[in-house]
C-alpha cells in the first residue's frame, strides 16, 4: 500500500495541522482499502466459479489490508514512496507472507507423505523438489493477488490526487478531487455491503446444506477413511454418483483441480460428504463422512451399502476412525448378522 507523500512542510499555511491532511485524505483511503481488498476477492471467486466464495475471500483480503497493509502504508508515507512499483511490491509481500507460514510444507511427523498426480511431494515429513516447487507456486499465486490489491490501492489514491505533492491548485480542481474520492469511497462501501449480503442471497437450501434448518452443529454417524491415492479421486467421484443415483439421492460434485468435494443426500435421509485437499496431510486417507439429520437409524442401511461398494472397489482399503481421528475397528452395525 502507498500513502500520501505530503508532509507538514508542504502545507500552504502554518495554521493548518497534519490532521487536516489526514481528514482530507480519509475518504479516498477508505475507498482505496476496500477496493484494494475487493478486486482480488472477486478474482478468487471468479476462479472458483462460486459466488458464495466471495464473502470469505473478501474477509481474508480485507484482513490482510488492515492488519498488514496499514503498517506498511505508514512506512511508505514516512519514506515518501509513492511509485506504483512500490505498491505492487508491498502488496505482493502482504499477500504472500501469511500463506508462507500457514502452508509451510515441513512436517513434524516423520510419517507424513504426500503426492500430486503420482509425483511425491512429501516423503517422511520432508518436502521433495516437487513439493518445494508446489509451495513456491502457491506463494506466487497468493502474492499476485496481493500485488493486484496493492496496484488498485495505488490507482485509487492517484485518481483522487492523494499521492500528489501539495501545490496550490484551483478551488474547482480540489472540489473535483474531493468528489472523486467521495464517490469511490461510497461505491466501495456499498460494494462491501453487497458482498456481506451474498451468503443470505445465495444460501444453499438443498439437502446438501446440513445447516439449512438453522442448526449450528451436526455430528457424524460414521467416519470412513479410504486409503487410496489422489489418482483415485475421479474413480471415487463416479462410484459415489452411481451409488447416489441407485438410491434416489441428490448428487453434487464441486471438485476442482486442488480439491475433491462430493456429496450425496436426501431431504429426509442420510448425507454423505467427501472433502479432501491435494496438499492435506496424507497420514490419513480420503475422509468419507455419513451424517443423519433425522436422528433415526435409517442411515445405517445406506452406510452399510456404501461401505460394501467401497470395499468391492478397493479391497482392504476401507478403514474407520473415531471422533478423535484414531483408527478403530469396523462398527458393529456393519458386520452382517448370522
Amino acid at each position: 500500500m502507498i500513502l500520501n507523500d505530503r508532509t507538514v512542510n508542504h502545507i500552504e499555511s502554518d495554521d493548518r495541522k497534519p490532521r487536516t491532511i489526514w481528514a482530507r485524505d480519509l475518504v479516498p483511503w477508505i475507498g482505496a482499502i476496500l477496493l484494494g481488498a475487493l478486486v482480488p476477492a472477486l478474482i478468487v471467486a471468479g476462479q472458483s466459479g462460486q459466488i458464495a466464495v466471495l464473502p470469505i475471500a473478501f474477509a481474508v483480503t480485507l484482513g490482510h489490508s488492515v492488519v498488514l497493509g496499514l503498517p506498511i502504508a505508514l512506512v511508505y508515507r514516512a519514506k515518501l514512496w509513492i511509485r506504483p512499483s512500490a505498491a505492487i511490491a508491498g502488496g505482493f509481500l502482504i499477500g504472500m507472507i501469511p500463506g508462507a507460514w500457514i502452508a509451510w510444507p515441513m512436517s513434524l511427523s516423520l510419517h507424513t507423505r504426500g503426492s500430486v498426480d503420482g509425483i511425491p511431494t512429501i516423503i517422511d515429513g520432508v518436502p521433495t523438489w516437487a513439493g518445494w516447487g508446489q509451495y513456491v507456486e502457491f506463494l506466487g499465486m497468493l502474492g499476485s493477488f496481493g500485488a493486484i490489491g496493492g496496484l488498485v490501492f495505488w490507482v485509487v489514491l492517484k485518481w483522487c490526487g492523494t499521492l500528489e505533492i501539495a501545490t496550490p491548485r484551483p478551488v474547482g480542481a480540489e472540489s473535483i478531487r474531493k468528489r472523486s474520492g467521495s464517490w469511490l469511497a461510497g461505491g466501495a462501501v456499498l460494494a462491501a455491503f453487497a458482498v456481506a449480503l451474498v451468503p443470505s442471497l445465495t444460501k444453499d437450501r438443498t439437502c446438501h446444506n446440513m445447516f439449512r434448518d438453522g442448526r449450528s452443529s451436526v455430528s457424524p454417524k460414521l467416519d470412513i477413511d479410504l486409503d487410496v491415492a489422489i489418482n483415485d479421486w475421479p474413480v471415487l467421484a463416479r462410484l459415489l454418483e452411481e451409488f447416489a443415483n441407485s438410491r434416489g439421492m441428490s448428487f453434487r460434485n464441486t471438485s476442482h483441480g486442488e480439491a475433491l468435494a462430493v456429496s450425496a443426500c436426501t431431504d429426509a435421509g442420510p448425507v454423505i460428504t467427501v472433502y479432501e485437499l491435494r496438499w492435506a496431510s496424507h497420514e490419513q486417507g480420503i475422509p468419507i463422512t455419513v451424517y443423519d439429520l433425522s436422528d433415526g437409524i435409517s442411515w445405517q442401511l445406506a452406510a452399510r451399502d456404501l461401505v460394501a461398494a467401497l470395499a468391492s472397489r478397493w479391497p482392504g482399503k476401507v478403514r474407520f476412525r473415531d471422533g478423535g481421528g484414531r483408527l478403530v475397528s469396523e462398527p458393529a452395525f456393519l458386520v452382517p448378522s448370522e
